[in-house]
Parts: C-alpha cells; sequence; structure tokens
C-alpha cells in the first residue's frame, strides 16, 4: 500500500497501475497482469481493521451506510448521452480513491479543471455494511498514504448503480452523483 501512494518516486505506482488499466490496452495489460495482481492480492489481504471506519457488522445488527466521496470530471459528451442516468451501471476501471471528506473530494474537481466540455462531478459511494460485499470493502489506506486525504481504495472494475443525480444548484458547481454497488 505504501508504494501505491507514494508520490516521491519517478512514476509513481498508482499512476503506472491506473493508467494501464483506464486505456484497457490489451497488450498492456498483459504485460502488467502480474502486478495487477499482486496489487489485488496486496489490497484484499491488507488489514485496515484497527484504523478503518467499516467495521465488520455483528449478526442481525442493522446495517449502516458509510459515504465516500470522488471529485472527477466526466466528458460532457458521456454525461449528455444517456450514460450517465439513474439506474445506470458504471464502472471504474482503475483502483479508485474516495475519500470520507467530501471537501477533500472537492479540491480534486479543481485539479481536473483544465479539461473542455466536461461536467464536475463528486460521486457519492454509499457503502452498506452488512452485504455480500464487506470483504471486498473500500480500504483505508491513509496510514500508509504519502497524502493525508482520509483515502479509502476501491477495486478496480466494481460495478455501481446511479442511484441519484443532484445538479448543481445554491452556488455548487459541480453535481452530484449517488452510486451503491451491484
Amino acid at each position: 500500500m505504501k508504494l501505491y501512494s507514494e508520490e516521491n518516486s519517478t512514476i509513481p505506482v498508482y499512476n503506472v497501475l491506473n493508467s494501464t488499466l483506464n486505456i484497457m490496452n490489451e497488450d498492456l495489460i498483459k504485460v502488467m497482469q502480474p502486478f495487477i495482481d499482486l496489487f489485488l492480492i496486496a489490497l484484499y489481504y491488507y488489514d485496515d481493521s484497527p484504523d478503518s471506519i467499516i467495521k465488520r457488522p455483528v449478526e442481525n445488527s442493522v446495517p449502516i451506510v458509510y459515504d465516500f466521496y470522488r471529485g472527477s470530471t466526466i466528458p460532457d459528451d458521456q454525461f449528455n448521452n444517456d450514460l450517465i442516468k439513474v439506474n445506470s451501471i458504471i464502472t471504474l476501471p482503475g483502483f479508485s480513491s474516495f475519500s470520507t471528506d467530501k471537501k477533500i473530494a472537492a479540491v480534486f474537481i479543481q485539479t481536473n479543471t483544465g479539461f473542455a466540455d466536461s461536467q464536475p462531478v463528486i460521486f457519492n459511494y454509499k457503502f452498506k455494511t452488512g452485504n455480500q460485499f464487506f470483504n471486498n470493502r473500500p480500504k483505508f489506506i491513509d496510514i500508509a498514504s504519502d497524502f493525508d486525504e482520509k483515502e479509502y481504495l476501491v477495486y478496480p472494475f466494481t460495478l455501481f448503480r446511479i442511484t441519484e443525480i443532484i445538479p448543481p444548484s445554491n452556488g455548487k458547481e459541480y453535481c452530484d452523483i449517488v452510486l451503491t454497488i451491484c
């Protein structure tokens, strides 16, 4: 986890992994597959339990919903062509960082403002404990990270359902897209 989130290296590992997954070039993924598999296994076995807000649910307990946020931009052509609508299923191909702090997510919108013709968004991932996905829950990597972002890492190609889209209003310049896991 430390290697993944290290900023001081010449080529940050998170850039290599996510760039490979995001472009979905089959030949490149085949070359990188052992490294991707190794990182997936490391993430799965990474013990974040002492520091994570997500705790293993007690049997018959009421599920708890945790909110995680990710700031980004979506190209207008994708946003306006019915790809982004309520009940759509979407996936983020790379390892995706989310924060428990919406203000931190909003900062990442600012880093993407150089993209013309795009819609600023904050993805609000509502993770519900007590479901069959607990072992693949977002993992808290802030302790191992060079960043102080209250960061949780989500597995690549996790399927999300868009449950709500809240347009910009009252001076808020971004759209909120509420997600749940499929």
